[in-house]
């Protein structure tokens, strides 16, 4: 006999309750993604003068320049990624 308490689960909502997260991962990735790309443009064309500070998606460029908030190898690895594979820069970055 299993425990008896007040609370029941439905198991029906659990895949709800997991694309709902899901779908606020997606979104709240991408904006602090934005956010940290834009950080680290600043930082690059502070530096050099062949940076658009406009165009935040030069990862070339701005995969020396990690944010503050980041550490160097996660920053380069991020910033590969996005170079592999372009469609994750149009849609999660």
């Amino acid at each position: 006999m299993g425990l008896l308490t007040p609370w029941r689960w439905d198991p029906a909502s659990e895949q709800l309750i997991q694309e709902g997260f899901i779908n606020v991962l997606k979104t709240r990735y991408s904006d602090i993604m934005r956010h940290l790309r834009i950080a680290s443009t600043r930082m690059a064309s502070r530096v050099r003068e062949d940076m658009d500070p406009n165009k935040y998606l030069q990862f070339d460029i701005i995969r020396d320049y990690p944010p503050l908030s980041m550490s160097l190898e996660v920053w380069r690895g991020l910033c590969r990624v996005s170079e592999l594979v372009p469609f994750l820069s149009y849609y999660f970055l």
